[in-house]
């Protein structure tokens, strides 16, 4: 396969706390790669870093981020300015952050070509009519002049990604681009983006809290904790056959007839989480962890085909319940 980007030992610092710390990952051409985490597990870290949009005070304090070889790390703002829209897109969790409220959608598509290319205003219609289009949007005309407050959470975040990939990018990073829609909208939007990869071949990296839009979307699977990725496979792997105790206990906490609340006990910060001991970053809420745990930080471990695990017990919780009859 053909690797886009190519992620290695990747660390972010906002002041003087590790938010990142020591990051892997690849990013093959046409692939979907999902992240899920509960907050502040550094998952729209992540996602900003390779974009060049960290908030102020972060930075990268250590790794590369490789984009067809070149490093983004290195990247300065005017750099990043040519990559971001035309090679590089960007879908926000809200749609309001990337929607100008004062014009109209048709000016912000003009706009959004005019900045890479020299287009007039015609062709850059004609080419935001044939995306909306693609995204199942028929009353292409009527959205072009429309203003944003104008259409619902729904069409602006199918609208935002069709800004996002106007340019034909070849990858688009989605933060949390489901979590303000009802479900129908999710569905909706889901269904759109993975179209859009098939037509385009263009990769996706998601980041989400929502197991749900995982299983329907991703091809590949991270999951995310304090800072670092815990457990990575395929999405039927992670979602089946789960090794790391903290994947257990989202896969656990999905929604269900009885009425589970999904993460409803886990929105903390465990990013900020200091341990005395250096060692895993779940030493302190894992239900199997032992003392060499405290002291031991594993890496992603092969623990099965396509599937690594960060875990000097991996599997063991598994085999605990089994055990018990559970």
């Amino acid at each position: 396969m053909d690797t886009l980007l190519e992620i290695e030992n990747l660390h972010v610092k906002y002041k003087d706390v590790e938010v990142l710390k020591g990051i892997d990952l690849k990013i093959e051409r046409g692939q979907i790669i999902g992240l899920v985490g509960e907050s502040g597990s550094g998952k729209s870290t992540l996602i900003r870093s390779i974009i060049g949009l960290l908030d102020s005070g972060g930075h990268i304090s250590n790794g590369q981020i490789l984009f067809c070889g070149q490093n983004l790390a290195e990247k300065s703002h005017e750099e990043f300015r040519s990559l971001r829209g035309e090679r590089m897109g960007m879908v926000f969790q809200n749609p309001g952050g990337s929607l100008n409220p004062t014009r109209k959608i048709g000016k912000q598509f003009f706009e959004s070509v005019a900045s890479h290319r020299k287009t007039g205003r015609k062709e850059s219609y004609k080419k935001a009519l044939n995306m909306l289009e693609s995204l199942n949007l028929k009353d292409g005309e009527r959205i072009l002049e429309s203003y944003p407050f104008e259409m619902s959470g729904g069409m602006n975040q199918r609208v935002a990604i069709a800004l996002a990939m106007i340019m034909e990018p070849e990858i688009v990073l989605a933060d949390e681009p489901t979590s303000a829609l009802d479900v129908t909208s999710q569905m909706q939007v889901i269904e759109e983006m993975k179209r859009l990869r098939d037509k385009y071949s263009t990769a996706i990296l998601l980041a989400t809290h929502n197991m749900g839009v995982i299983a329907r979307m991703a091809d590949m699977v991270g999951v995310m904790y304090g800072g670092k990725i815990v457990e990575f496979g395929t999405n039927e792997s992670i979602l089946k056959n789960p090794y790391h105790p903290y994947t257990l206990k989202l896969i656990s906490s999905i929604p269900s007839a009885k009425g589970t609340s999904f993460l409803a006990d886990e929105l903390q910060d465990k990013s900020k989480t200091e341990l005395i001991g250096g060692g895993c970053v779940y030493y302190s809420e894992c239900r199997i962890s032992t003392v060499e745990c405290d002291t031991n930080d594993p890496n992603l471990a092969n623990v099965d085909k396509d599937h690594w695990c960060r875990c000097l017990n991996a599997g063991k919780e598994k085999s605990n319940e089994s055990d018990t009859g559970a």
